[in-house]
């Protein structure tokens, strides 16, 4: 499964949901993982990722995107608003 999210204005991405290998996210077990990879700032993205639920962007720049399961360990409405967020900076671009 993948599917992306573009911003129809400027056709930048801003989303793309994928099922992954979870080793290729940096979990040490067998198996797949439903994640979403969204923009976020540098700084942010050092502060926020905890390799448990955020990650460093898979597929993605790893400097810009980051990675988030998607098994319920983050709250839906901070997903939400990290896609608010992710969407707002593909506008910039």
């Amino acid at each position: 499964m993948f599917k992306n999210y573009y911003n129809k204005d400027n056709n930048k991405w801003y989303g793309a949901l994928l099922i992954a290998q979870k080793s290729k996210i940096g979990i040490e077990e067998e198996g797949s993982i439903e994640i979403i990879d969204l923009l976020l700032e540098p700084e942010k993205i050092e502060k926020i990722v905890d390799n448990y639920r955020y990650f460093a962007g898979y597929h993605m720049n790893k400097k810009h995107w980051i990675t988030i399961k998607l098994d319920g360990s983050v709250n839906i409405n901070e997903i939400y608003e990290l896609i608010d967020n992710s969407y707002n900076l593909s506008i910039n671009k």
